[in-house]
């Protein structure tokens, strides 16, 4: 009898429990409590699997560095074969740029299977990264990345300080008459590796030397460039070591001197035999003491003009600064230059010589207007004594060519036996100045080298500048907002939540 009673006690208790108002809302927002963190728990797992499998996330920073170009989308398309991106960094280390690298290799991983990632300690397993690279020539510092192939036969490494470019810009504020912005170029160089391990071949690109030309020192923005695109970019001794073939680009940039005749017959026969050529020359120079060169672009009905391009400043906006710095149109047409178009973005070709259109075409050959000045536009000679808003001295008016493209099939099947010609009306198009920071020349650059190894054109991966993310209160009204926000409600809402809680529990 005892257990009988007993037990009904403790029916008792629990019924009384249920009976009880008090106790029975509390259970209740207890379960709704414990619902909704486990909801919170388990949209946040599945939203965890969704970015990590379908890279369907959003980049809310200010800089965006993880949200890809359409470029970059769709070069990981074109993988087929499997790729490792190692992320040079020890267990402990937690830094912004590993959560940006690690990130960014997620996001690689989803949107192609044949790309995954893993973690090397530079430190502790120096076996494993001797595999990779030779490591007594090449130190890669923690925070480094490699991208290799998944059986290590091609590899790429990219240095800490690779990640970063900067970029310096006149700045009459500053003390040292300049500034600069850091901007991060990660997804640039992993996307240009992940290109490169992938690629079954490399275009060679060769900067001529020999006749006092503008080399590789001086465009070394525009080489670095080519390099993240994949291109073997050397400079070139004709009659040397390296001999230029069929599908091979030569760029000439600003020669001083004429080549031999011998010189002559190597670049004559490269280019008839489906080379491919990148060039231009100083207003300042006399074509007529560059004979060999000259004949070079005779061959195919080629030539510049005398003097330099300037715009009309009273009837024309098509320049920047002053009318010597042309802002070119743009042929919204051809492959070099219809992206560009379809953008707005402008060129600023400053100096630019005229580029004589060809009258008696050569048969067989099909010549393009890439850039052009407007029709209010005029021509001074090089050697003027008078300013360039004097056009009294004029050689000709009206628009002048100051890109042109010439091109030559000789075999419809095979697509490498096309001789192709960019010719430009200046240097500055890709040479290392400000310019190159000021405007797009250096995309029309890159669009004109693709055209000519017959790849397809396409956007650049920018970098994305590193923002400066402090946060500056502007006034005091903003400072009692804060407070109200971050102080005032909170302790209003805490403040009425204790009196209920006191209220209730006397019920």
């Amino acid at each position: 009898m005892s257990k009988l009673k007993n037990n009904t006690g403790k029916g008792n208790f629990f019924q009384n429990l249920l009976k009880n108002r008090k106790y029975r809302f509390g259970g209740f927002a207890l379960l709704m409590t414990v619902l909704v963190v486990a909801a919170a728990v388990l949209v946040n797992v599945v939203l965890g699997v969704v970015e990590d499998n379908w890279a369907l996330s959003i980049d809310l920073s200010p800089s965006q560095v993880t949200d890809f170009a359409q470029s970059t989308v769709d070069t990981v398309a074109e993988v087929d074969e499997d790729i490792v991106i190692y992320l040079l960094y020890q267990d402990g280390t937690q830094t912004e740029l590993k959560v940006q690298l690690e990130e960014m290799a997620k996001k690689y991983r989803a949107m192609n299977s044949h790309i995954t990632y893993d973690f090397i300690d530079p430190y502790n397993e120096p076996t494993r990264l001797a595999r990779l690279v030779d490591t007594t020539q090449v130190n890669l510092p923690e925070g480094s990345v490699i991208v290799a192939k998944a059986d290590d036969s091609k590899v790429r490494y990219i240095t800490r300080t690779d990640l970063y470019t900067t970029s310096y810009v006149a700045d009459s504020s500053s003390s040292w008459g300049y500034s600069y912005q850091q901007a991060f170029n990660g997804e640039a160089k992993l996307t240009s590796a992940i290109k490169y391990v992938s690629a079954e071949n490399t275009p060679n690109v060769y900067f001529l030397t020999g006749h006092n030309e503008i080399g590789m020192d001086y465009t070394t923005v525009f080489a670095g460039y080519l390099e993240d695109e994949n291109y073997n970019v050397q400079p070139l001794t004709l009659g040397g070591d390296i001999v230029p073939v069929n599908g091979d680009t030569i760029i000439i940039t600003c020669p001083q001197t004429d080549m031999t005749d011998k010189e002559f017959e190597i670049l004559s026969a490269w280019l008839q035999d489906g080379g491919r050529l990148l060039m231009t020359v100083d207003n300042a120079v006399d074509m007529n003491e560059l004979t060999n060169f000259k004949s070079l672009l005779e061959l195919y009905q080629l030539s510049f003009g005398d003097g330099y391009v300037v715009e009309n400043g009273n009837a024309t906006d098509r320049w920047i600064s002053q009318p010597i710095v042309v802002i070119p149109e743009l042929n919204a047409e051809h492959e070099i230059t219809s992206a560009l178009a379809a953008t707005g973005n402008y060129l600023h070709i400053y100096g630019g010589r005229p580029i004589n259109n060809c009258d008696i075409p050569l048969s067989g050959v099909k010549y393009t207007t890439l850039l052009s000045s407007s029709s209010g536009s005029y021509v001074k000679p090089s050697e003027s004594t008078t300013g360039f808003e004097d056009a009294t001295d004029a050689i000709s008016t009206g628009s002048q060519i100051l890109g042109y493209a010439a091109e030559q099939q000789h075999d419809v099947v095979d697509p490498n036996n096309t001789t192709r010609i960019v010719l430009l009306s200046s240097p500055y198009l890709y040479a290392d100045t400000n310019i190159l920071t000021q405007s797009y020349n250096i995309d029309f650059a890159m669009a004109a080298m693709e055209w000519l190894v017959n790849r397809d054109v396409s956007v650049m991966v920018r970098a994305s500048a590193i923002l400066n993310t402090t946060l500056n209160i502007p006034d005091v009204g903003t400072v009692v907002a804060i407070g109200v926000v971050s102080a005032l409600i909170p302790l209003a809402v805490a403040v009425a939540g204790t009196i209920v809680w006191v209220r209730r529990r006397r019920l």
